[in-house]
């Protein structure tokens, strides 16, 4: 397919450019699981303070609606997670990039039916994320507990993922499904959209999930989008890359990395 075509010479091109550009080479991890498989769950050593109950839910389709946060809200949520619970060194010591927060975006999900199954409400279909680099990485944090029940996310690693195109219908191997299941706002989930295939679990009748995820790409600095508010309720950015210098960003002073 040509939009698979598209997405390989892309990734390819703004992996190398992030390489030269951005990676700090003496900070690369070889034996991390992060690294390794693709994805890592890493617990937050300090809590997080959030309350969203009083947050409006836009509904986006029948079976998924978002949650509009205020820039204190999302400002706070980095600062929690980046920064108090160290995930930036975490990250800087174990890829050696510094990040741009580049999208943000909480939501719920809920069961959908079976007759309608077949098509996609909230990336419920197996799939990797196309347009971005090898480096890329999503962070997601439980906003509400999260099991089999509420459709944990299922992931599978990058050599496995590497069998597949970017959509595929092909059946997966169980025994190379990996969920994340934590409990709210216990641990954030890393992992690279791009090489990882990956879908939401369908919650069964009567559960939901909730959960925040940040988009975050390699940059010179460790900043924010300034947009994030903005644009929380649109689809994420693709070729971030080629959006690198027109990005409004404001850096995020309390990271010395």
């Amino acid at each position: 397919m040509i939009k698979n075509s598209v997405f390989k010479i892309y990734s390819n091109i703004s992996t190398h450019i992030e390489n030269i550009l951005f990676r700090n080479k003496k900070n690369i991890s070889k034996d991390s699981s992060l690294i390794i498989n693709g994805f890592k769950t890493v617990r937050l050593k300090k809590g997080i303070q959030i309350n969203l109950d009083k947050n409006k839910h836009v509904e986006i389709n029948p079976y998924l609606s978002k949650i509009r946060l205020n820039k204190c809200q999302i400002d706070s949520i980095i600062q929690q997670i980046f920064m108090n619970n160290s995930i930036a060194d975490y990250l800087y010591y174990t890829t050696g990039f510094r990040y741009n927060v580049t999208h943000v975006t909480a939501y719920q999900t809920t069961h959908i039916p079976i007759e309608f199954q077949n098509k996609a409400f909230y990336a419920n279909h197996w799939h990797k994320d196309g347009p971005y680099s090898k480096n890329t990485l999503k962070v997601i944090l439980p906003l509400s507990n999260i099991d089999k029940n509420s459709g944990a996310m299922m992931i599978c690693n990058k050599d496995y993922s590497n069998n597949f195109s970017f959509y595929t219908k092909e059946d997966i191997t169980n025994s190379f499904i990996s969920e994340f299941q934590s409990k709210k706002l216990e641990n954030v989930f890393i992992f690279n959209p791009h090489q990882c295939l990956h879908k939401a679990g369908n919650p069964k009748n009567n559960h939901f999930r909730q959960q925040l995820v940040f988009q975050i790409n390699p940059s010179d600095r460790w900043s924010a989008n300034k947009l994030l508010t903005k644009t929380q309720l649109y689809r994420e950015p693709k070729f971030p890359i080629l959006n690198y210098k027109t990005l409004n960003t404001r850096q995020l002073n309390s990271i010395e990395l």
